[in-house]
């Protein structure tokens, strides 16, 4: 059967083949079958909004397949990058619980299936099944230690390479790939970095024959050169650089 941008049709939550550990996806059956018979899905293609800054909180949002970018829009109109998403995150869980608008925007990186929930089901959800409270509880820890982690990052004294390489080896496929969908702009503004320093960044990683790209395509050739560079970059992370206690 034909779909949208070739992406999978996941009608059941309970015989999808794309569930993903740690998440809600992996919760009890019946748990699994309460969220499954709330939720609704649609297909976006890439470069599509799924919800906007300041815009009133209306559902959750499931990424059952593919990538999100989380951004805000300054007063200037500047656009900064703060997350990407990948399947099986949840959108939007800190507006419903708050009953408050959205505090980012969300666009897809790629062709996506995305699932909805709508707020007034999602409250009753977790008002009556204590193993979707205890997923939420999750979650929301998830983005508060993501969150704590970026900044770290951010405020880090490690070199423009090694916080790409700590940026790029979580995104890095089986087959060594990593398809950014950004441009160097929006990892500059992921990494606290200029757009030129990033675009310098790459080309030493290209220089030293870790990597090579085309396009958005990154094709990783060192692996294990690039894990050792995020190792040092820890060590920036974590205050331990030399004349530091």
């Amino acid at each position: 059967m034909n779909t949208p941008y070739g992406l999978p049709i996941l009608d059941d939550c309970l015989t999808c083949e794309r569930r993903t550990a740690g998440g809600f996806c992996d919760m009890p059956d019946e748990s699994l079958r309460l969220w499954n018979q709330v939720r609704r899905t649609s297909f976006y293609p890439r470069g599509a909004s799924i919800f906007v800054q300041g815009q009133p909180q209306r559902d959750i949002c499931v990424i059952c397949v593919g990538r999100v970018k989380l951004y805000s829009t300054t007063v200037q109109g500047e656009e900064i990058v703060s997350r990407i998403c990948d399947a099986g995150e949840v959108l939007g869980l800190g507006a419903a619980m708050e009953g408050a608008e959205h505090e980012a925007s969300a666009e897809t990186l790629e062709p996506s299936v995305i699932s909805f929930i709508a707020t007034s089901d999602f409250r009753r959800l977790i008002r009556n099944d204590s193993e979707i409270i205890l997923r939420v509880a999750r979650h929301l820890s998830f983005e508060v230690r993501h969150a704590w982690d970026h900044i770290q990052m951010l405020g880090s004294h490690g070199t423009a390479p090694q916080k790409l390489a700590r940026f790029l080896l979580p995104l890095i496929s089986s087959n060594g790939r990593v398809v950014l969908g950004l441009t160097q702009q929006e990892v500059a503004d992921l990494l606290g970095l200029t757009r030129e320093t990033v675009s310098r960044a790459f080309a030493d990683l290209k220089r030293r024959k870790i990597l090579a790209s085309r396009g958005h395509i990154i094709k990783v050739t060192n692996v294990a050169a690039l894990s050792e560079m995020t190792k040092v970059g820890d060590s920036a992370i974590n205050g331990k650089t030399a004349g530091k206690p």
